[in-house]
């Protein structure tokens, strides 16, 4: 499923940054919040959403975890992430805020682990929505997640937010596996 939505990535998923991300995501280096904000901060900032954001009312929205890997970290990891895009755009002038409205009832294993687009896409699919039915008139969303290795998570956050009426503007991630800069 290709979405149109542009994707901005602060760095590629290997090497330091890969170690980085997944000591954060995955044994609790919470001191790395700041860090990342940072990066994300810069991200929002020079990538081309603030200008697409500039006069509208956006929600930074971050990608959902599962409920397992919720109860593993005690915390959406994501969500310091999404705080530090919404600042970043306000600097810019744009009245953002983060809105941690999406769910996760995915199950499995942990997604950045599966070995396949067709196996991500099927432990992803279908299990991402707007918490309690919310819904949105043409509201302006900016996605936010740690990883993209195939697409599968930030596409269905994309079909779910459009599904219940919001108007996603673009993506912005960590790092990518692939390519920086792409299109879903």
């Amino acid at each position: 499923m290709k979405t149109g939505v542009s994707v901005w990535s602060a760095a590629s998923y290997q090497s330091v940054a890969r170690h980085a991300i997944l000591a954060w995501k995955d044994h609790d280096d919470v001191e790395l919040d700041a860090v990342f904000g940072s990066i994300m901060n810069a991200l929002a900032c020079r990538s081309p959403l603030a200008p697409v954001c500039a006069g509208k009312t956006v929600m930074v929205v971050p990608a959902p975890s599962s409920s397992s890997s919720m109860r593993r970290r005690g915390r959406r990891h994501v969500l310091p992430l999404a705080k530090a895009v919404a600042a970043g755009l306000r600097e810019r002038g744009v009245d953002a805020v983060a809105a941690p409205i999406l769910v996760s009832t995915a199950v499995g294993g942990r997604s950045v682990q599966q070995i396949s687009f067709t196996q991500r896409a099927q432990r992803i699919g279908g299990h991402i929505a707007v918490a309690g039915g919310m819904t949105f008139q043409g509201d302006a969303v900016v996605l936010v997640d740690d990883i993209i290795t195939t697409g599968s998570t930030l596409r269905q956050c994309v079909r779910a937010c459009r599904q219940s009426g919001a108007r996603v503007l673009g993506a912005l991630t960590l790092a990518d596996a692939v390519v920086e800069d792409s299109v879903l």
